[in-house]
């Protein structure tokens, strides 16, 4: 594999392998990398040194180098599933905010997200000014997530935003259509929903997908 040096894509998908060797590392050229229920536990570290990388979707892996996630400066798109452990969730929060040219971006975490984790998550997101479309699934937290999330600004481009597993005590005033006016898809867990937010959710001219969740 160290051999394709001139290779720009990349996908294995739901075949078990091995072992990823660590020679991927040497392939500088590819763009995207699509590595899907392939059997690992761990990412190879040797993939944060791809700096080529636009596109990494990596799929199925409890463990992998959230410290060194920063070094991926090229990334426009950015999909990972089972992020496991306080430590590294921490670590890929706080690098994200290294990762200024991502527009598109789903993580899943496999436990909470504490308020503390979120206020560096939202932190990090701030940097990210070419954001289009921005998915977060986590388990569900008990209290309300509207401190963490207040100071973010979302960049005007953003089209699509889902929060799952975080509930807003109400609709975060930055929803709204001067601050969002290409959103088209909003997806959300909110407490209660008062007159003015029917009001600024009415004034999204191209919203056409719309679920706010309910808890008692």
């Amino acid at each position: 594999m160290g051999g394709l040096l001139h290779l720009k894509y990349l996908e294995i998908q739901d075949t078990p392998v091995p072992e990823l060797p660590k020679e991927i590392g040497h392939l500088k050229s590819l763009q995207a990398l699509l590595l899907i229920n392939i059997g690992l536990h761990e990412l190879p570290p040797a993939v944060c040194s791809l700096t080529q990388l636009m596109c990494l979707i990596a799929e199925g892996f409890p463990r992998f180098p959230a410290d060194r996630m920063g070094n991926l400066t090229s990334l426009e798109e950015l999909r990972l599933k089972s992020v496991a452990g306080r430590s590294s969730t921490k670590d890929l929060v706080v690098e994200l905010g290294k990762l200024t040219r991502l527009r598109m971006v789903t993580i899943t975490f496999s436990e909470e997200l504490e308020e503390s984790l979120q206020k560096a998550l939202v932190q990090s997101l701030c940097n990210m000014q070419e954001l289009q479309e921005l998915a977060l699934y986590s388990k569900m937290l008990a209290q309300p997530g509207d401190s963490a999330w207040e100071g973010w600004v979302p960049p005007r481009k953003l089209r699509r935003l889902l929060i799952s597993g975080i509930i807003f005590t109400r609709l975060p005033g930055w929803i709204n259509n001067y601050r969002l006016p290409l959103l088209y898809f909003l997806s959300m867990a909110v407490y209660v929903v008062e007159v003015q937010d029917l009001d600024n959710l009415a004034r999204l001219r191209v919203l056409s997908y719309l679920m706010l969740d309910g808890y008692s």
